[in-house]
């Protein structure tokens, strides 16, 4: 099967990333932008919008965006950073995001920061059970200790 529309007909069905579904109502084989569509709109009104015979919307989209068939697109996963056992972050919750408190870094778990708990750290928790886990987290940069804050 091919991935242009050359051979599209009135009344194919053809899948766009952002508009789901749509149908052919009109060809103008002499037409930069041959192929008329109909889509639904999020207000679910009905629109016509033209595509080029490889399925772009416009002149300076870089890739096709409508196929013949309905394209899975899946995000890839964000890998964590590397941090360091007892980096020190500021941790919040996303039901209490105004809420912010220093901890020491431990490990990621899943899609969660695990931080040692109450300001401890590595030294001083003496194993892992001693850790508690957030939804969101923040990398402390400390100023060297030389640099003065408070001058001009």
């Amino acid at each position: 099967m091919t991935t242009t529309f050359e051979n599209a007909v009135i009344g194919d069905k053809i899948y766009s990333v952002k508009h789901d579904w749509c149908e052919v109502i009109d060809i103008y084989k002499d037409d930069p932008y041959p192929i008329v569509l109909r889509i639904e709109g999020i207000d679910n009104d009905l629109y016509d919008i033209r595509i080029t015979f490889d399925g772009k919307h416009a002149k300076h989209d870089k890739y096709q965006t409508f196929f013949w068939d309905k394209v899975d697109i899946i995000a890839p996963y964000k890998p964590h950073p590397e941090l360091k056992i007892d980096t020190k972050l500021i941790v919040w919750d996303k039901e209490y995001p105004l809420d912010t408190y220093k901890r020491y870094f431990a490990f990621f778990k899943d899609d969660l920061v695990c931080c040692f708990e109450g300001g401890l750290t590595s030294w001083s928790a003496e194993n892992y059970d001693n850790v508690e886990s957030w939804d969101f987290y923040e990398v402390v940069i400390s100023m060297p200790e030389d640099i003065d804050v408070n001058k001009n």
